[in-house]
Parts: structure tokens; sequence; C-alpha cells
């Protein structure tokens, strides 16, 4: 009779992330996921059959991270953009592996797709609503808003990540706050013009 293995899937899992999280991605490999668990490789063989099967199940284990990270409560207005950007920089900053893994690597999986939706502002079809409302811009408007801004959180975050010297947290909050009031400004003109 087959031995029934011991070291569940959500260990494995959670034990991966972890190390991802602390180490990057190059070091998550079945070998040294085992040590780092202390079991043989036969549990995580037997739980995703092989390296493929895990990596799958970390991109959709991080994707499931991100998404409870970006979660927001309350309404949908302009002003939980901030929050959101600041929660992009906060990821960057302080968990700098994963945010390389999640938006800087090459991942050719089925999740692409849902990797990509990750990189839009959380309520995005509600925040497009609210932009239309509260400042009387074409939805095409607020979509070059949106895409503006997340272009310019990502690229400073991506900054942070490559350790390129960004100012402190505060001034890089700064520098978001007037982008934001910038790109704003810059659809509400063009809406005036037309």
């Amino acid at each position: 009779m087959a031995r029934r293995t011991q070291i569940s899937r959500e260990i494995i899992l959670n034990t991966a992330f972890q190390m991802l999280v602390r180490d990057g991605y190059g070091s998550v490999n079945i070998t040294s996921l085992a040590r780092e668990i202390g079991c043989s490789t036969q549990p995580i063989a037997w739980h995703f059959g092989s390296m493929d099967g895990l990596r799958d199940a970390l991109l959709r284990h991080s994707l499931a991270y991100i998404r409870k990270h970006f979660a927001l409560n309350g309404d949908c207005t302009i002003s939980m953009l901030e929050e959101v950007q600041r929660r992009y920089i906060d990821l960057a900053i302080h968990s700098p592996n994963l945010y390389k893994y999640l938006y800087m690597t090459d991942h050719n999986h089925e999740q692409t797709d849902e990797l990509v939706q990750s990189l839009r502002f959380p309520n995005y079809k509600e925040i497009l609503y609210s932009l239309q409302q509260e400042y009387g811009v074409s939805e095409q408007a607020a979509q070059r808003y949106l895409l503006d801004l997340q272009l310019y959180v990502h690229g400073i975050a991506s900054c942070a990540v490559a350790n390129i010297p960004v100012s402190f947290k505060e001034n890089v909050m700064t520098m978001i706050r007037d982008a934001n009031e910038a790109f704003l400004t810059k659809i509400i003109k063009q809406t005036d013009l037309t």
C-alpha cells in the first residue's frame, strides 16, 4: 500500500511563496523547496507532478495574494487611486522579489491574461465611471488618464526594484500625487477643447 504524504499542498505552496518573496523566483525548485520544508522531493512531485505544475500553482497562488493585497473596501471614488498607488509602491519596496516575479518576468502561462488584469487598478470600471461623472470627461479620456497613471506608478516601482535611487517613500508619493493632478488636468483641458 502506498504511503500517503504528510506534507500538504498548502504547506508546499506557502513555503514556495515565502522562498520567492525572500530569495527570488530563481531560488524555488523542487530540491530547494524540499530542503526548506525538511522533506524529500516526493510530496512535491505527488502534489504537483513536475516543476511546471509547481510553477503554475505558484503563479496562481501569487495572483491570489495580489488580489487580496489590492482589494479595497468602500465606494469607488477617485481618492481610492492614491491608496492603490501606495500599495504598488509598498509592494515594490518591501517585496521586490515578488514584484519582479509578477511584473518583470515572462510567464508564458495561461494565467498571463489574469496577470495583465492585475496590473489594472482594482474597481477599474467603477473608477472610469466616477472620473466621467465627476470631471465630465469621456470614457476614452478617463481610460487614457488611468493608463498614464499605471505606467507612471509601475515605472517608479520598477526603479525601486532595480535599486535605481528613488527618493524616500514620502517623496515618491508626492511625485505620484503631482502626476495624478497633471494627468487629470490634461484630460480636463482636452475635454474643454472639444
